[in-house]
């Protein structure tokens, strides 16, 4: 018999398998407003897994009607270069919001985010604004230990905001994969 598994790239579609349970146990965390690590060694399936719940039609199949509620953006830090800094993060995490900002006052308060260069208060008021619309951003962060060691994320200032505005705001879910343990990470 064939090895069913292929090594060295991200699979999607027909080629992920056997991951039900994990998909079906994220998709209830996402539902109930949570967030998630997934850790694990390199090549274990963590960026095909992240692929799979930015698919819609997975989407579609685990969530029906609440999926229209979450806005996904995948950010791979893989390839990050040394200029990369808080800013850039948040421009790209966003985008898909700059896409399909939900209401106007939503689209209104992300510029002004934007202006204000993506500063902690500026962040609050669109993730505060998202909860209170029953809308939630879902930033689904690949390789998430380049930004731990990374010279311009090494403010714990950015990540105790991350970690705040998951937990207090109703607006935003991460999903952070990495080869880093939780207590790794922390």
């Amino acid at each position: 018999m064939a090895h069913p598994f292929i090594y060295g790239r991200p699979v999607r579609g027909d080629e992920f398998i056997n991951r039900e349970n994990e998909l079906r146990t994220i998709f209830n965390r996402l539902r109930n407003g949570e967030s998630t690590a997934v850790t694990g060694e390199p090549h274990i399936g963590k960026t095909s897994l992240l692929l799979q719940l930015v698919d819609t039609a997975v989407q579609q199949e685990y969530l029906g009607d609440d999926a229209r509620c979450l806005v996904f953006s995948m950010v791979d830090l893989h390839p990050i270069d040394i200029d990369y800094d808080p800013a850039m993060f948040w421009e790209e995490a966003l985008e898909p919001l700059f896409e399909h900002p939900g209401s106007a006052t939503a689209s209104r308060i992300l510029k002004r985010a934007k202006e204000d260069g993506y500063n902690r208060r500026s962040l609050e008021r669109l993730f505060n604004r998202l909860g209170r619309e029953g809308r939630r951003l879902v930033m689904l962060l690949d390789e998430f230990e380049r930004l731990l060691t990374h010279p311009n994320f090494q403010d714990p200032a950015f990540f105790a905001l991350l970690r705040a505005l998951a937990t207090r705001t109703g607006g935003l879910s991460l999903i952070v994969a990495s080869r880093l343990n939780v207590a790794g990470m922390n």
